[in-house]
């Protein structure tokens, strides 16, 4: 929420908003009518929510981009890049202390409320209700990637995040919790700089990704993990079972066309992003939006079905 996303295989897809795009107003009135209708539904006692993580910085990205003299007075946004290191996978473990900062030095939370909500996605949540259509957890503030960030860099971006939910009101959702997170690209959970900075801003866990062994409790799959010093650098911090579908968040496909329309060359950009990084899954079927769709189907559904915990 409030960062525009980079969208798979543009050059082939033109997207009217450029080359990056991110959710709108129209968009969250129709999710959060969509919820209530399907909340309607359900038996008796049966709960239903939303729930989304968010990167503030997304907001003064926003407000960086307009052409006006207001939006010019404000602070500008921060432009935090991933951290320099060496070459690791998502399994690499971080020896403590090591790393570069990212972050300026001294820097300060500094943007106005006057400021964050020229963003109409920042507008839209003072009204109640709207905030209220979603649960609210932190994905924290420039999406940096964590594997090799330092405690400074991590700290920060917990911390801003924070600050920028009790600007916004967000720390008021009926549905708010600092307990948990969301990690970009699930990075950091060999980082013990970084789970110890997550700890030090009153986060107790975070979401994992079940493709992951390494981060996935062996005895049962349902059962988070306590990361252990010897594997993750830090003890106790708990990473909860996620499960995630294979229909992208940077895909730009409008679902409620036709799947006819939707297909292109041999199958949508779903399903092209499917073929590419999941290429054995693929393979078992056609490899087009259909399969991907019965693939989902019979995974997702017996997920939901077990109480596992996705991503959707």
């Amino acid at each position: 929420m409030f960062l525009d996303t980079d969208i798979w295989n543009v050059t082939t897809l033109p997207d009217p908003e450029g080359q990056r795009s991110r959710i709108n107003t129209s968009d969250l009135t129709n999710h959060i009518q969509w919820a209530t209708e399907f909340q309607s539904t359900l038996n008796p006692g049966s709960v239903y929510f939303m729930e989304t993580g968010f990167n503030g910085n997304g907001n003064m990205d926003y407000v960086g981009g307009l052409n006006t003299q207001a939006a010019e007075n404000c602070p500008s946004s921060l432009s935090v890049d991933d951290p320099i290191g060496p070459s690791q996978n998502a399994e690499w473990i971080k020896p403590l202390g090591t790393g570069v900062n990212m972050w300026p030095p001294n820097t300060q939370y500094n943007w106005s409320l006057s400021c964050v909500l020229m963003d109409p996605l920042a507008k839209f949540f003072q009204t109640p209700a709207n905030l209220n259509g979603f649960a609210w957890t932190s994905h924290t503030f420039t999406h940096e990637e964590l594997e090799n960030s330092t405690y400074y860099d991590t700290y920060n971006q917990m911390y801003y995040n924070i600050l920028h939910a009790q600007a916004l009101g967000i720390d008021k959702a009926t549905r708010w919790s600092n307990n948990s997170f969301i990690p970009p690209s699930i990075s950091g959970m060999h980082n013990g700089d970084a789970l110890s900075s997550f700890v030090a801003n009153g986060v107790k866990g975070s979401v994992g990704d079940a493709t992951r062994p390494a981060i996935n409790n062996q005895i049962n799959k349902n059962w988070p993990l306590y990361t252990t010093v010897a594997e993750n650098g830090y003890d106790g911090f708990i990473i909860i079972p996620r499960w995630a579908t294979r229909i992208y968040y940077n895909v730009y496909v409008h679902l409620t066309c036709s799947l006819t329309n939707v297909n292109r060359g041999n199958g949508n950009e779903a399903a092209d992003e499917w073929r590419v990084l999941a290429p054995t899954e693929a393979a078992t079927g056609a490899g087009d939006i259909y399969a991907l769709l019965e693939y989902e189907y019979q995974m997702q559904i017996g997920n939901l079905l077990a109480l596992s915990r996705g991503t959707f």
